[in-house]
């Protein structure tokens, strides 16, 4: 007989469960303080990402061209380092997903010098892909243009770490420029000064998230709106001059240097050779661009300083170069920390007769310059300490400022190789590409060890003809250069005049360029080229630019277009210059859809809103018009063009309060400074305000003499005003009446 069992007690069937320690009980709240945001923030981005919310901000996209899988530029990367209204795109390229066999990928890494500025269909990677074609004719040479305007090491170094997974054979990097106005500089209008580079690089991480882009926006919707939204070049910095005494600075050098080394770190694990260049800067037709006295000059000391300043000027500008080095000596004794004081000394010193320290003070001008948009020599030291050190790992020193400086009379390169500070003309182009080429054959084996065609490069003309660079193109380089020179900060230099006279002498030289038999010619060559295998979208763009611009072609600038449209679909650039060229063929609707694709690529795009009210206005449709011009003025509150397209539009419609609002902004805001106070003068002149109109009338005049409706109007404004002797000669010049008489 079995027993039976023996009841549990209750204490025995459910034993008490030992309580947590206190650090576990810490640990699993710190665990779940930790996984639950991560799980969040995860969900999130998933959820963004489906949504279709934000941008890839990697360098390159894969794209689907005619059925084959391709590398394409991406125009949106600069965002994280940008307001996406500042941001610089890169120069458009496009490369097979996988590298053609026997083909050698070169990728030129840097800023604005390096991308060939005014014009990239000239600059130093097209040269170098001449350059290497013609010496090498059996090798496919993929050349690929990847440097940024506006940028620096920062991100450069990124656009490398990307560039690292291509199937790259070569990095070229050249850059330098814009360590202290670029991204995380000390003299940035763009993302602020940062000490850490660790900081830096997980907050571009977080911007390159859908996450950190919606936080982003959130955060700018809930600023003060003070922030720069439009372009205004170099003019953005004068708020941000930056001593040469600056602790900062160290930072930045510090940035420069560690940036540098990670580039050839990242090129060597990827088994990539780098040509790491030197810099060329204008020393010698380039002032200062901003000069700051020492903090603790004494009030008196500056006066005096002040005092023997001016007279050395005085006596400088009669050609007294001894006298006035003198009395700049003298004020060098107060206060030597005065860029445009080191500068003109050198001058002084330079003339014939004069001492052998022009250049080391030509370099003291330079690195006490304010405005740092040159590389100085503490950046061109870091970058031939870096390639000295790193030549065991596969990088290849070469000096183009050396080059520039053995070419340059006296070895101070000035006007012959550049433009203004750094931007080179295509001499200086040429002269760097040259330099970088003879590294990269002893960098590459498959150069190294192969026959060339010929024993040494093509010279600058043939380069020039195969690229081809015709005296057009060099017209419109020269025309592009002087507006720039024509506006702060260079407006502040001394020299100014003197170089400003120099691109208008230029121009005119060049200005049988622009006339008929000349202009065939020149889109005879363009045509040649384009039809090459392997023709740039630089090129094709450029081309187009000139058909539409010089030629009078819009139908063919237009082919050329909707081919790079097709081509590359996101690139906004060819979107606007394809309306352009439809609205200058009154094919409105078609240009108001190309700047609706635009859009539609970027909502935030000010210029597509400005260009499409001005379609608009072609259909009559006022409304449309001035509604997409109050939202350009929206995006961007300071754009002249919409300010003064809507006063326009206000003043035609009968709106004249608020039409003189937004012409008065235009005028202050306006590049187009005619067309700004013409208008002005007409409004204001249509309510009575005479005296007012005759003085915008007059300005609009002194900017534009031939400006015929300026001179009609000023001659009806004076009449009214009872003066019919000063009116008379501005009837003589438009060839018209009084209106009281028509």
């Amino acid at each position: 007989m079995k027993g039976k069992k023996k009841k549990k007690t209750r204490s025995a069937e459910a034993k008490p469960k030992p309580a947590l320690s206190r650090r576990r009980r810490w640990a699993f709240r710190l665990l779940a303080g930790i996984l639950g945001p991560l799980v969040f923030f995860t969900v999130l981005e998933v959820v963004l990402r489906l949504a279709g919310y934000g941008v890839d901000t990697a360098f390159t996209v894969r794209a689907t061209v005619e059925g084959e899988d391709r590398i394409q530029s991406n125009p949106r990367f600069s965002w994280k380092y940008f307001h996406r209204s500042l941001a610089r795109a890169p120069i458009p390229f496009s490369l097979p997903a996988r590298k053609p066999a026997g083909t050698i990928r070169i990728f030129v890494l840097g800023e604005s010098a390096a991308q060939g500025f005014p014009e990239p269909a000239f600059g130093i990677p097209r040269i170098l892909d001449v350059l290497l074609q013609d010496r090498y004719p059996d090798v496919r040479f993929e050349v690929v243009n990847a440097a940024i305007t506006a940028i620096n090491s920062h991100a450069i170094h990124s656009i490398a770490r990307d560039c690292a997974g291509l199937e790259p054979d070569l990095f070229v990097v050249y850059m330098g420029n814009n360590e202290v106005v670029g991204p995380y500089g000390p003299g940035t209008v763009f993302a602020p000064l940062m000490s850490s580079r660790q900081l830096i690089r997980a907050s571009l991480a977080v911007k390159s998230t859908r996450t950190g882009q919606l936080a982003e926006r959130i955060a700018a919707s809930l600023g003060d709106g003070k922030e720069r939204h439009t372009w205004g070049s170099m003019e953005m910095f004068l708020g941000k001059q930056v001593a040469a005494s600056d602790p900062r600075l160290e930072t930045t050098y510090r940035h420069f240097e560690s940036n540098l080394r990670d580039i050839c770190r990242t090129a060597h694990r990827a088994g990539v050779p780098v040509v790491l260049a030197t810099v060329g800067v204008n020393v010698r037709d380039c002032a200062p661009l901003a000069s700051l006295h020492r903090e603790d000059l004494p009030a008196s000391d500056l006066a005096r300083w002040e005092t023997l300043f001016k007279e050395g000027v005085r006596l400088e500008g009669t050609g007294r170069h001894a006298e006035a080095a003198a009395r700049y000596e003298e004020a060098s004794g107060i206060d030597d920390r005065y860029a445009e004081l080191s500068f003109r000394l050198a001058r002084c010193r330079a003339q014939p007769g004069g001492s052998d320290t022009a250049a080391a003070l030509y370099e003291k001008a330079l690195n006490l310059d304010a405005l740092r948009f040159r590389a100085d020599a503490r950046i061109n030291g870091i970058i031939r300490k870096v390639g000295a050190e790193a030549v065991s790992e596969g990088v290849y020193p070469a000096d183009v400022e050396g080059a520039i400086q053995a070419a340059a009379p006296q070895g101070l390169p000035g006007r012959e190789h550049f433009y203004e500070h750094v931007h080179m003309r295509f001499s200086g182009n040429y002269l760097a590409a040259r330099t970088i080429a003879d590294q990269i054959v002893r960098a590459l084996p498959q150069l190294r060890d192969r026959e060339a065609s010929r024993s040494d490069w093509a010279g600058e003309e043939q380069c020039a003809r195969r690229l081809p660079l015709t005296p057009l193109a060099h017209y419109d380089a020269v025309v592009q250069m002087l507006a720039l020179e024509q506006n702060p900060p260079f407006t502040n230099q001394a020299g100014h005049d003197g170089n400003v006279a120099a691109l208008v002498a230029e121009k005119q030289m060049l200005a049988p360029a622009t006339r008929a038999p000349a202009i065939l010619e020149s889109l005879r060559a363009y045509a040649d080229a384009c039809r090459r295998r392997n023709a740039s979208p630089e090129l094709r763009s450029h081309c187009a630019g000139m058909l539409a611009t010089y030629a009078g072609d819009p139908a063919n600038a237009e082919a050329l277009l909707r081919k790079l449209v097709a081509e590359f679909p996101e690139t906004e650039s060819f979107r606007m210059s394809l309306g352009h060229v439809l609205a200058t063929q009154g094919k409105s609707a078609e240009a108001i859809r190309s700047y609706e694709a635009v859009l539609a690529i970027d909502p935030r795009n000010a210029n597509a809103y400005i260009n499409m009210a001005a379609s608009q206005m072609q259909q009559q449709d006022r409304p449309g018009a001035e509604a997409s011009c109050r939202k350009a003025l929206a995006l961007e509150p300071d754009n002249g063009t919409a300010h003064l397209n809507l006063g326009i539009l206000l003043s035609r419609r009968g709106e004249k309060d608020e039409a003189i609002e937004h012409l008065e902004k235009s005028v202050q805001l306006e590049r187009r400074l005619d067309e700004a106070h013409l208008n002005l003068g007409l409004a204001l002149a249509s309510v009575g305000r005479n005296e007012d109109a005759a003085l915008h009338l007059r300005t609009a005049l002194e900017c534009n003499p031939d400006l015929l409706e300026a001179h009609q109007a000023l001659g009806d404004v004076l009449t009214r005003l009872g003066r019919p002797a000063e009116a008379a000669p501005h009837y003589e010049r438009s060839s018209s009446r009084p209106a009281d008489m028509r």
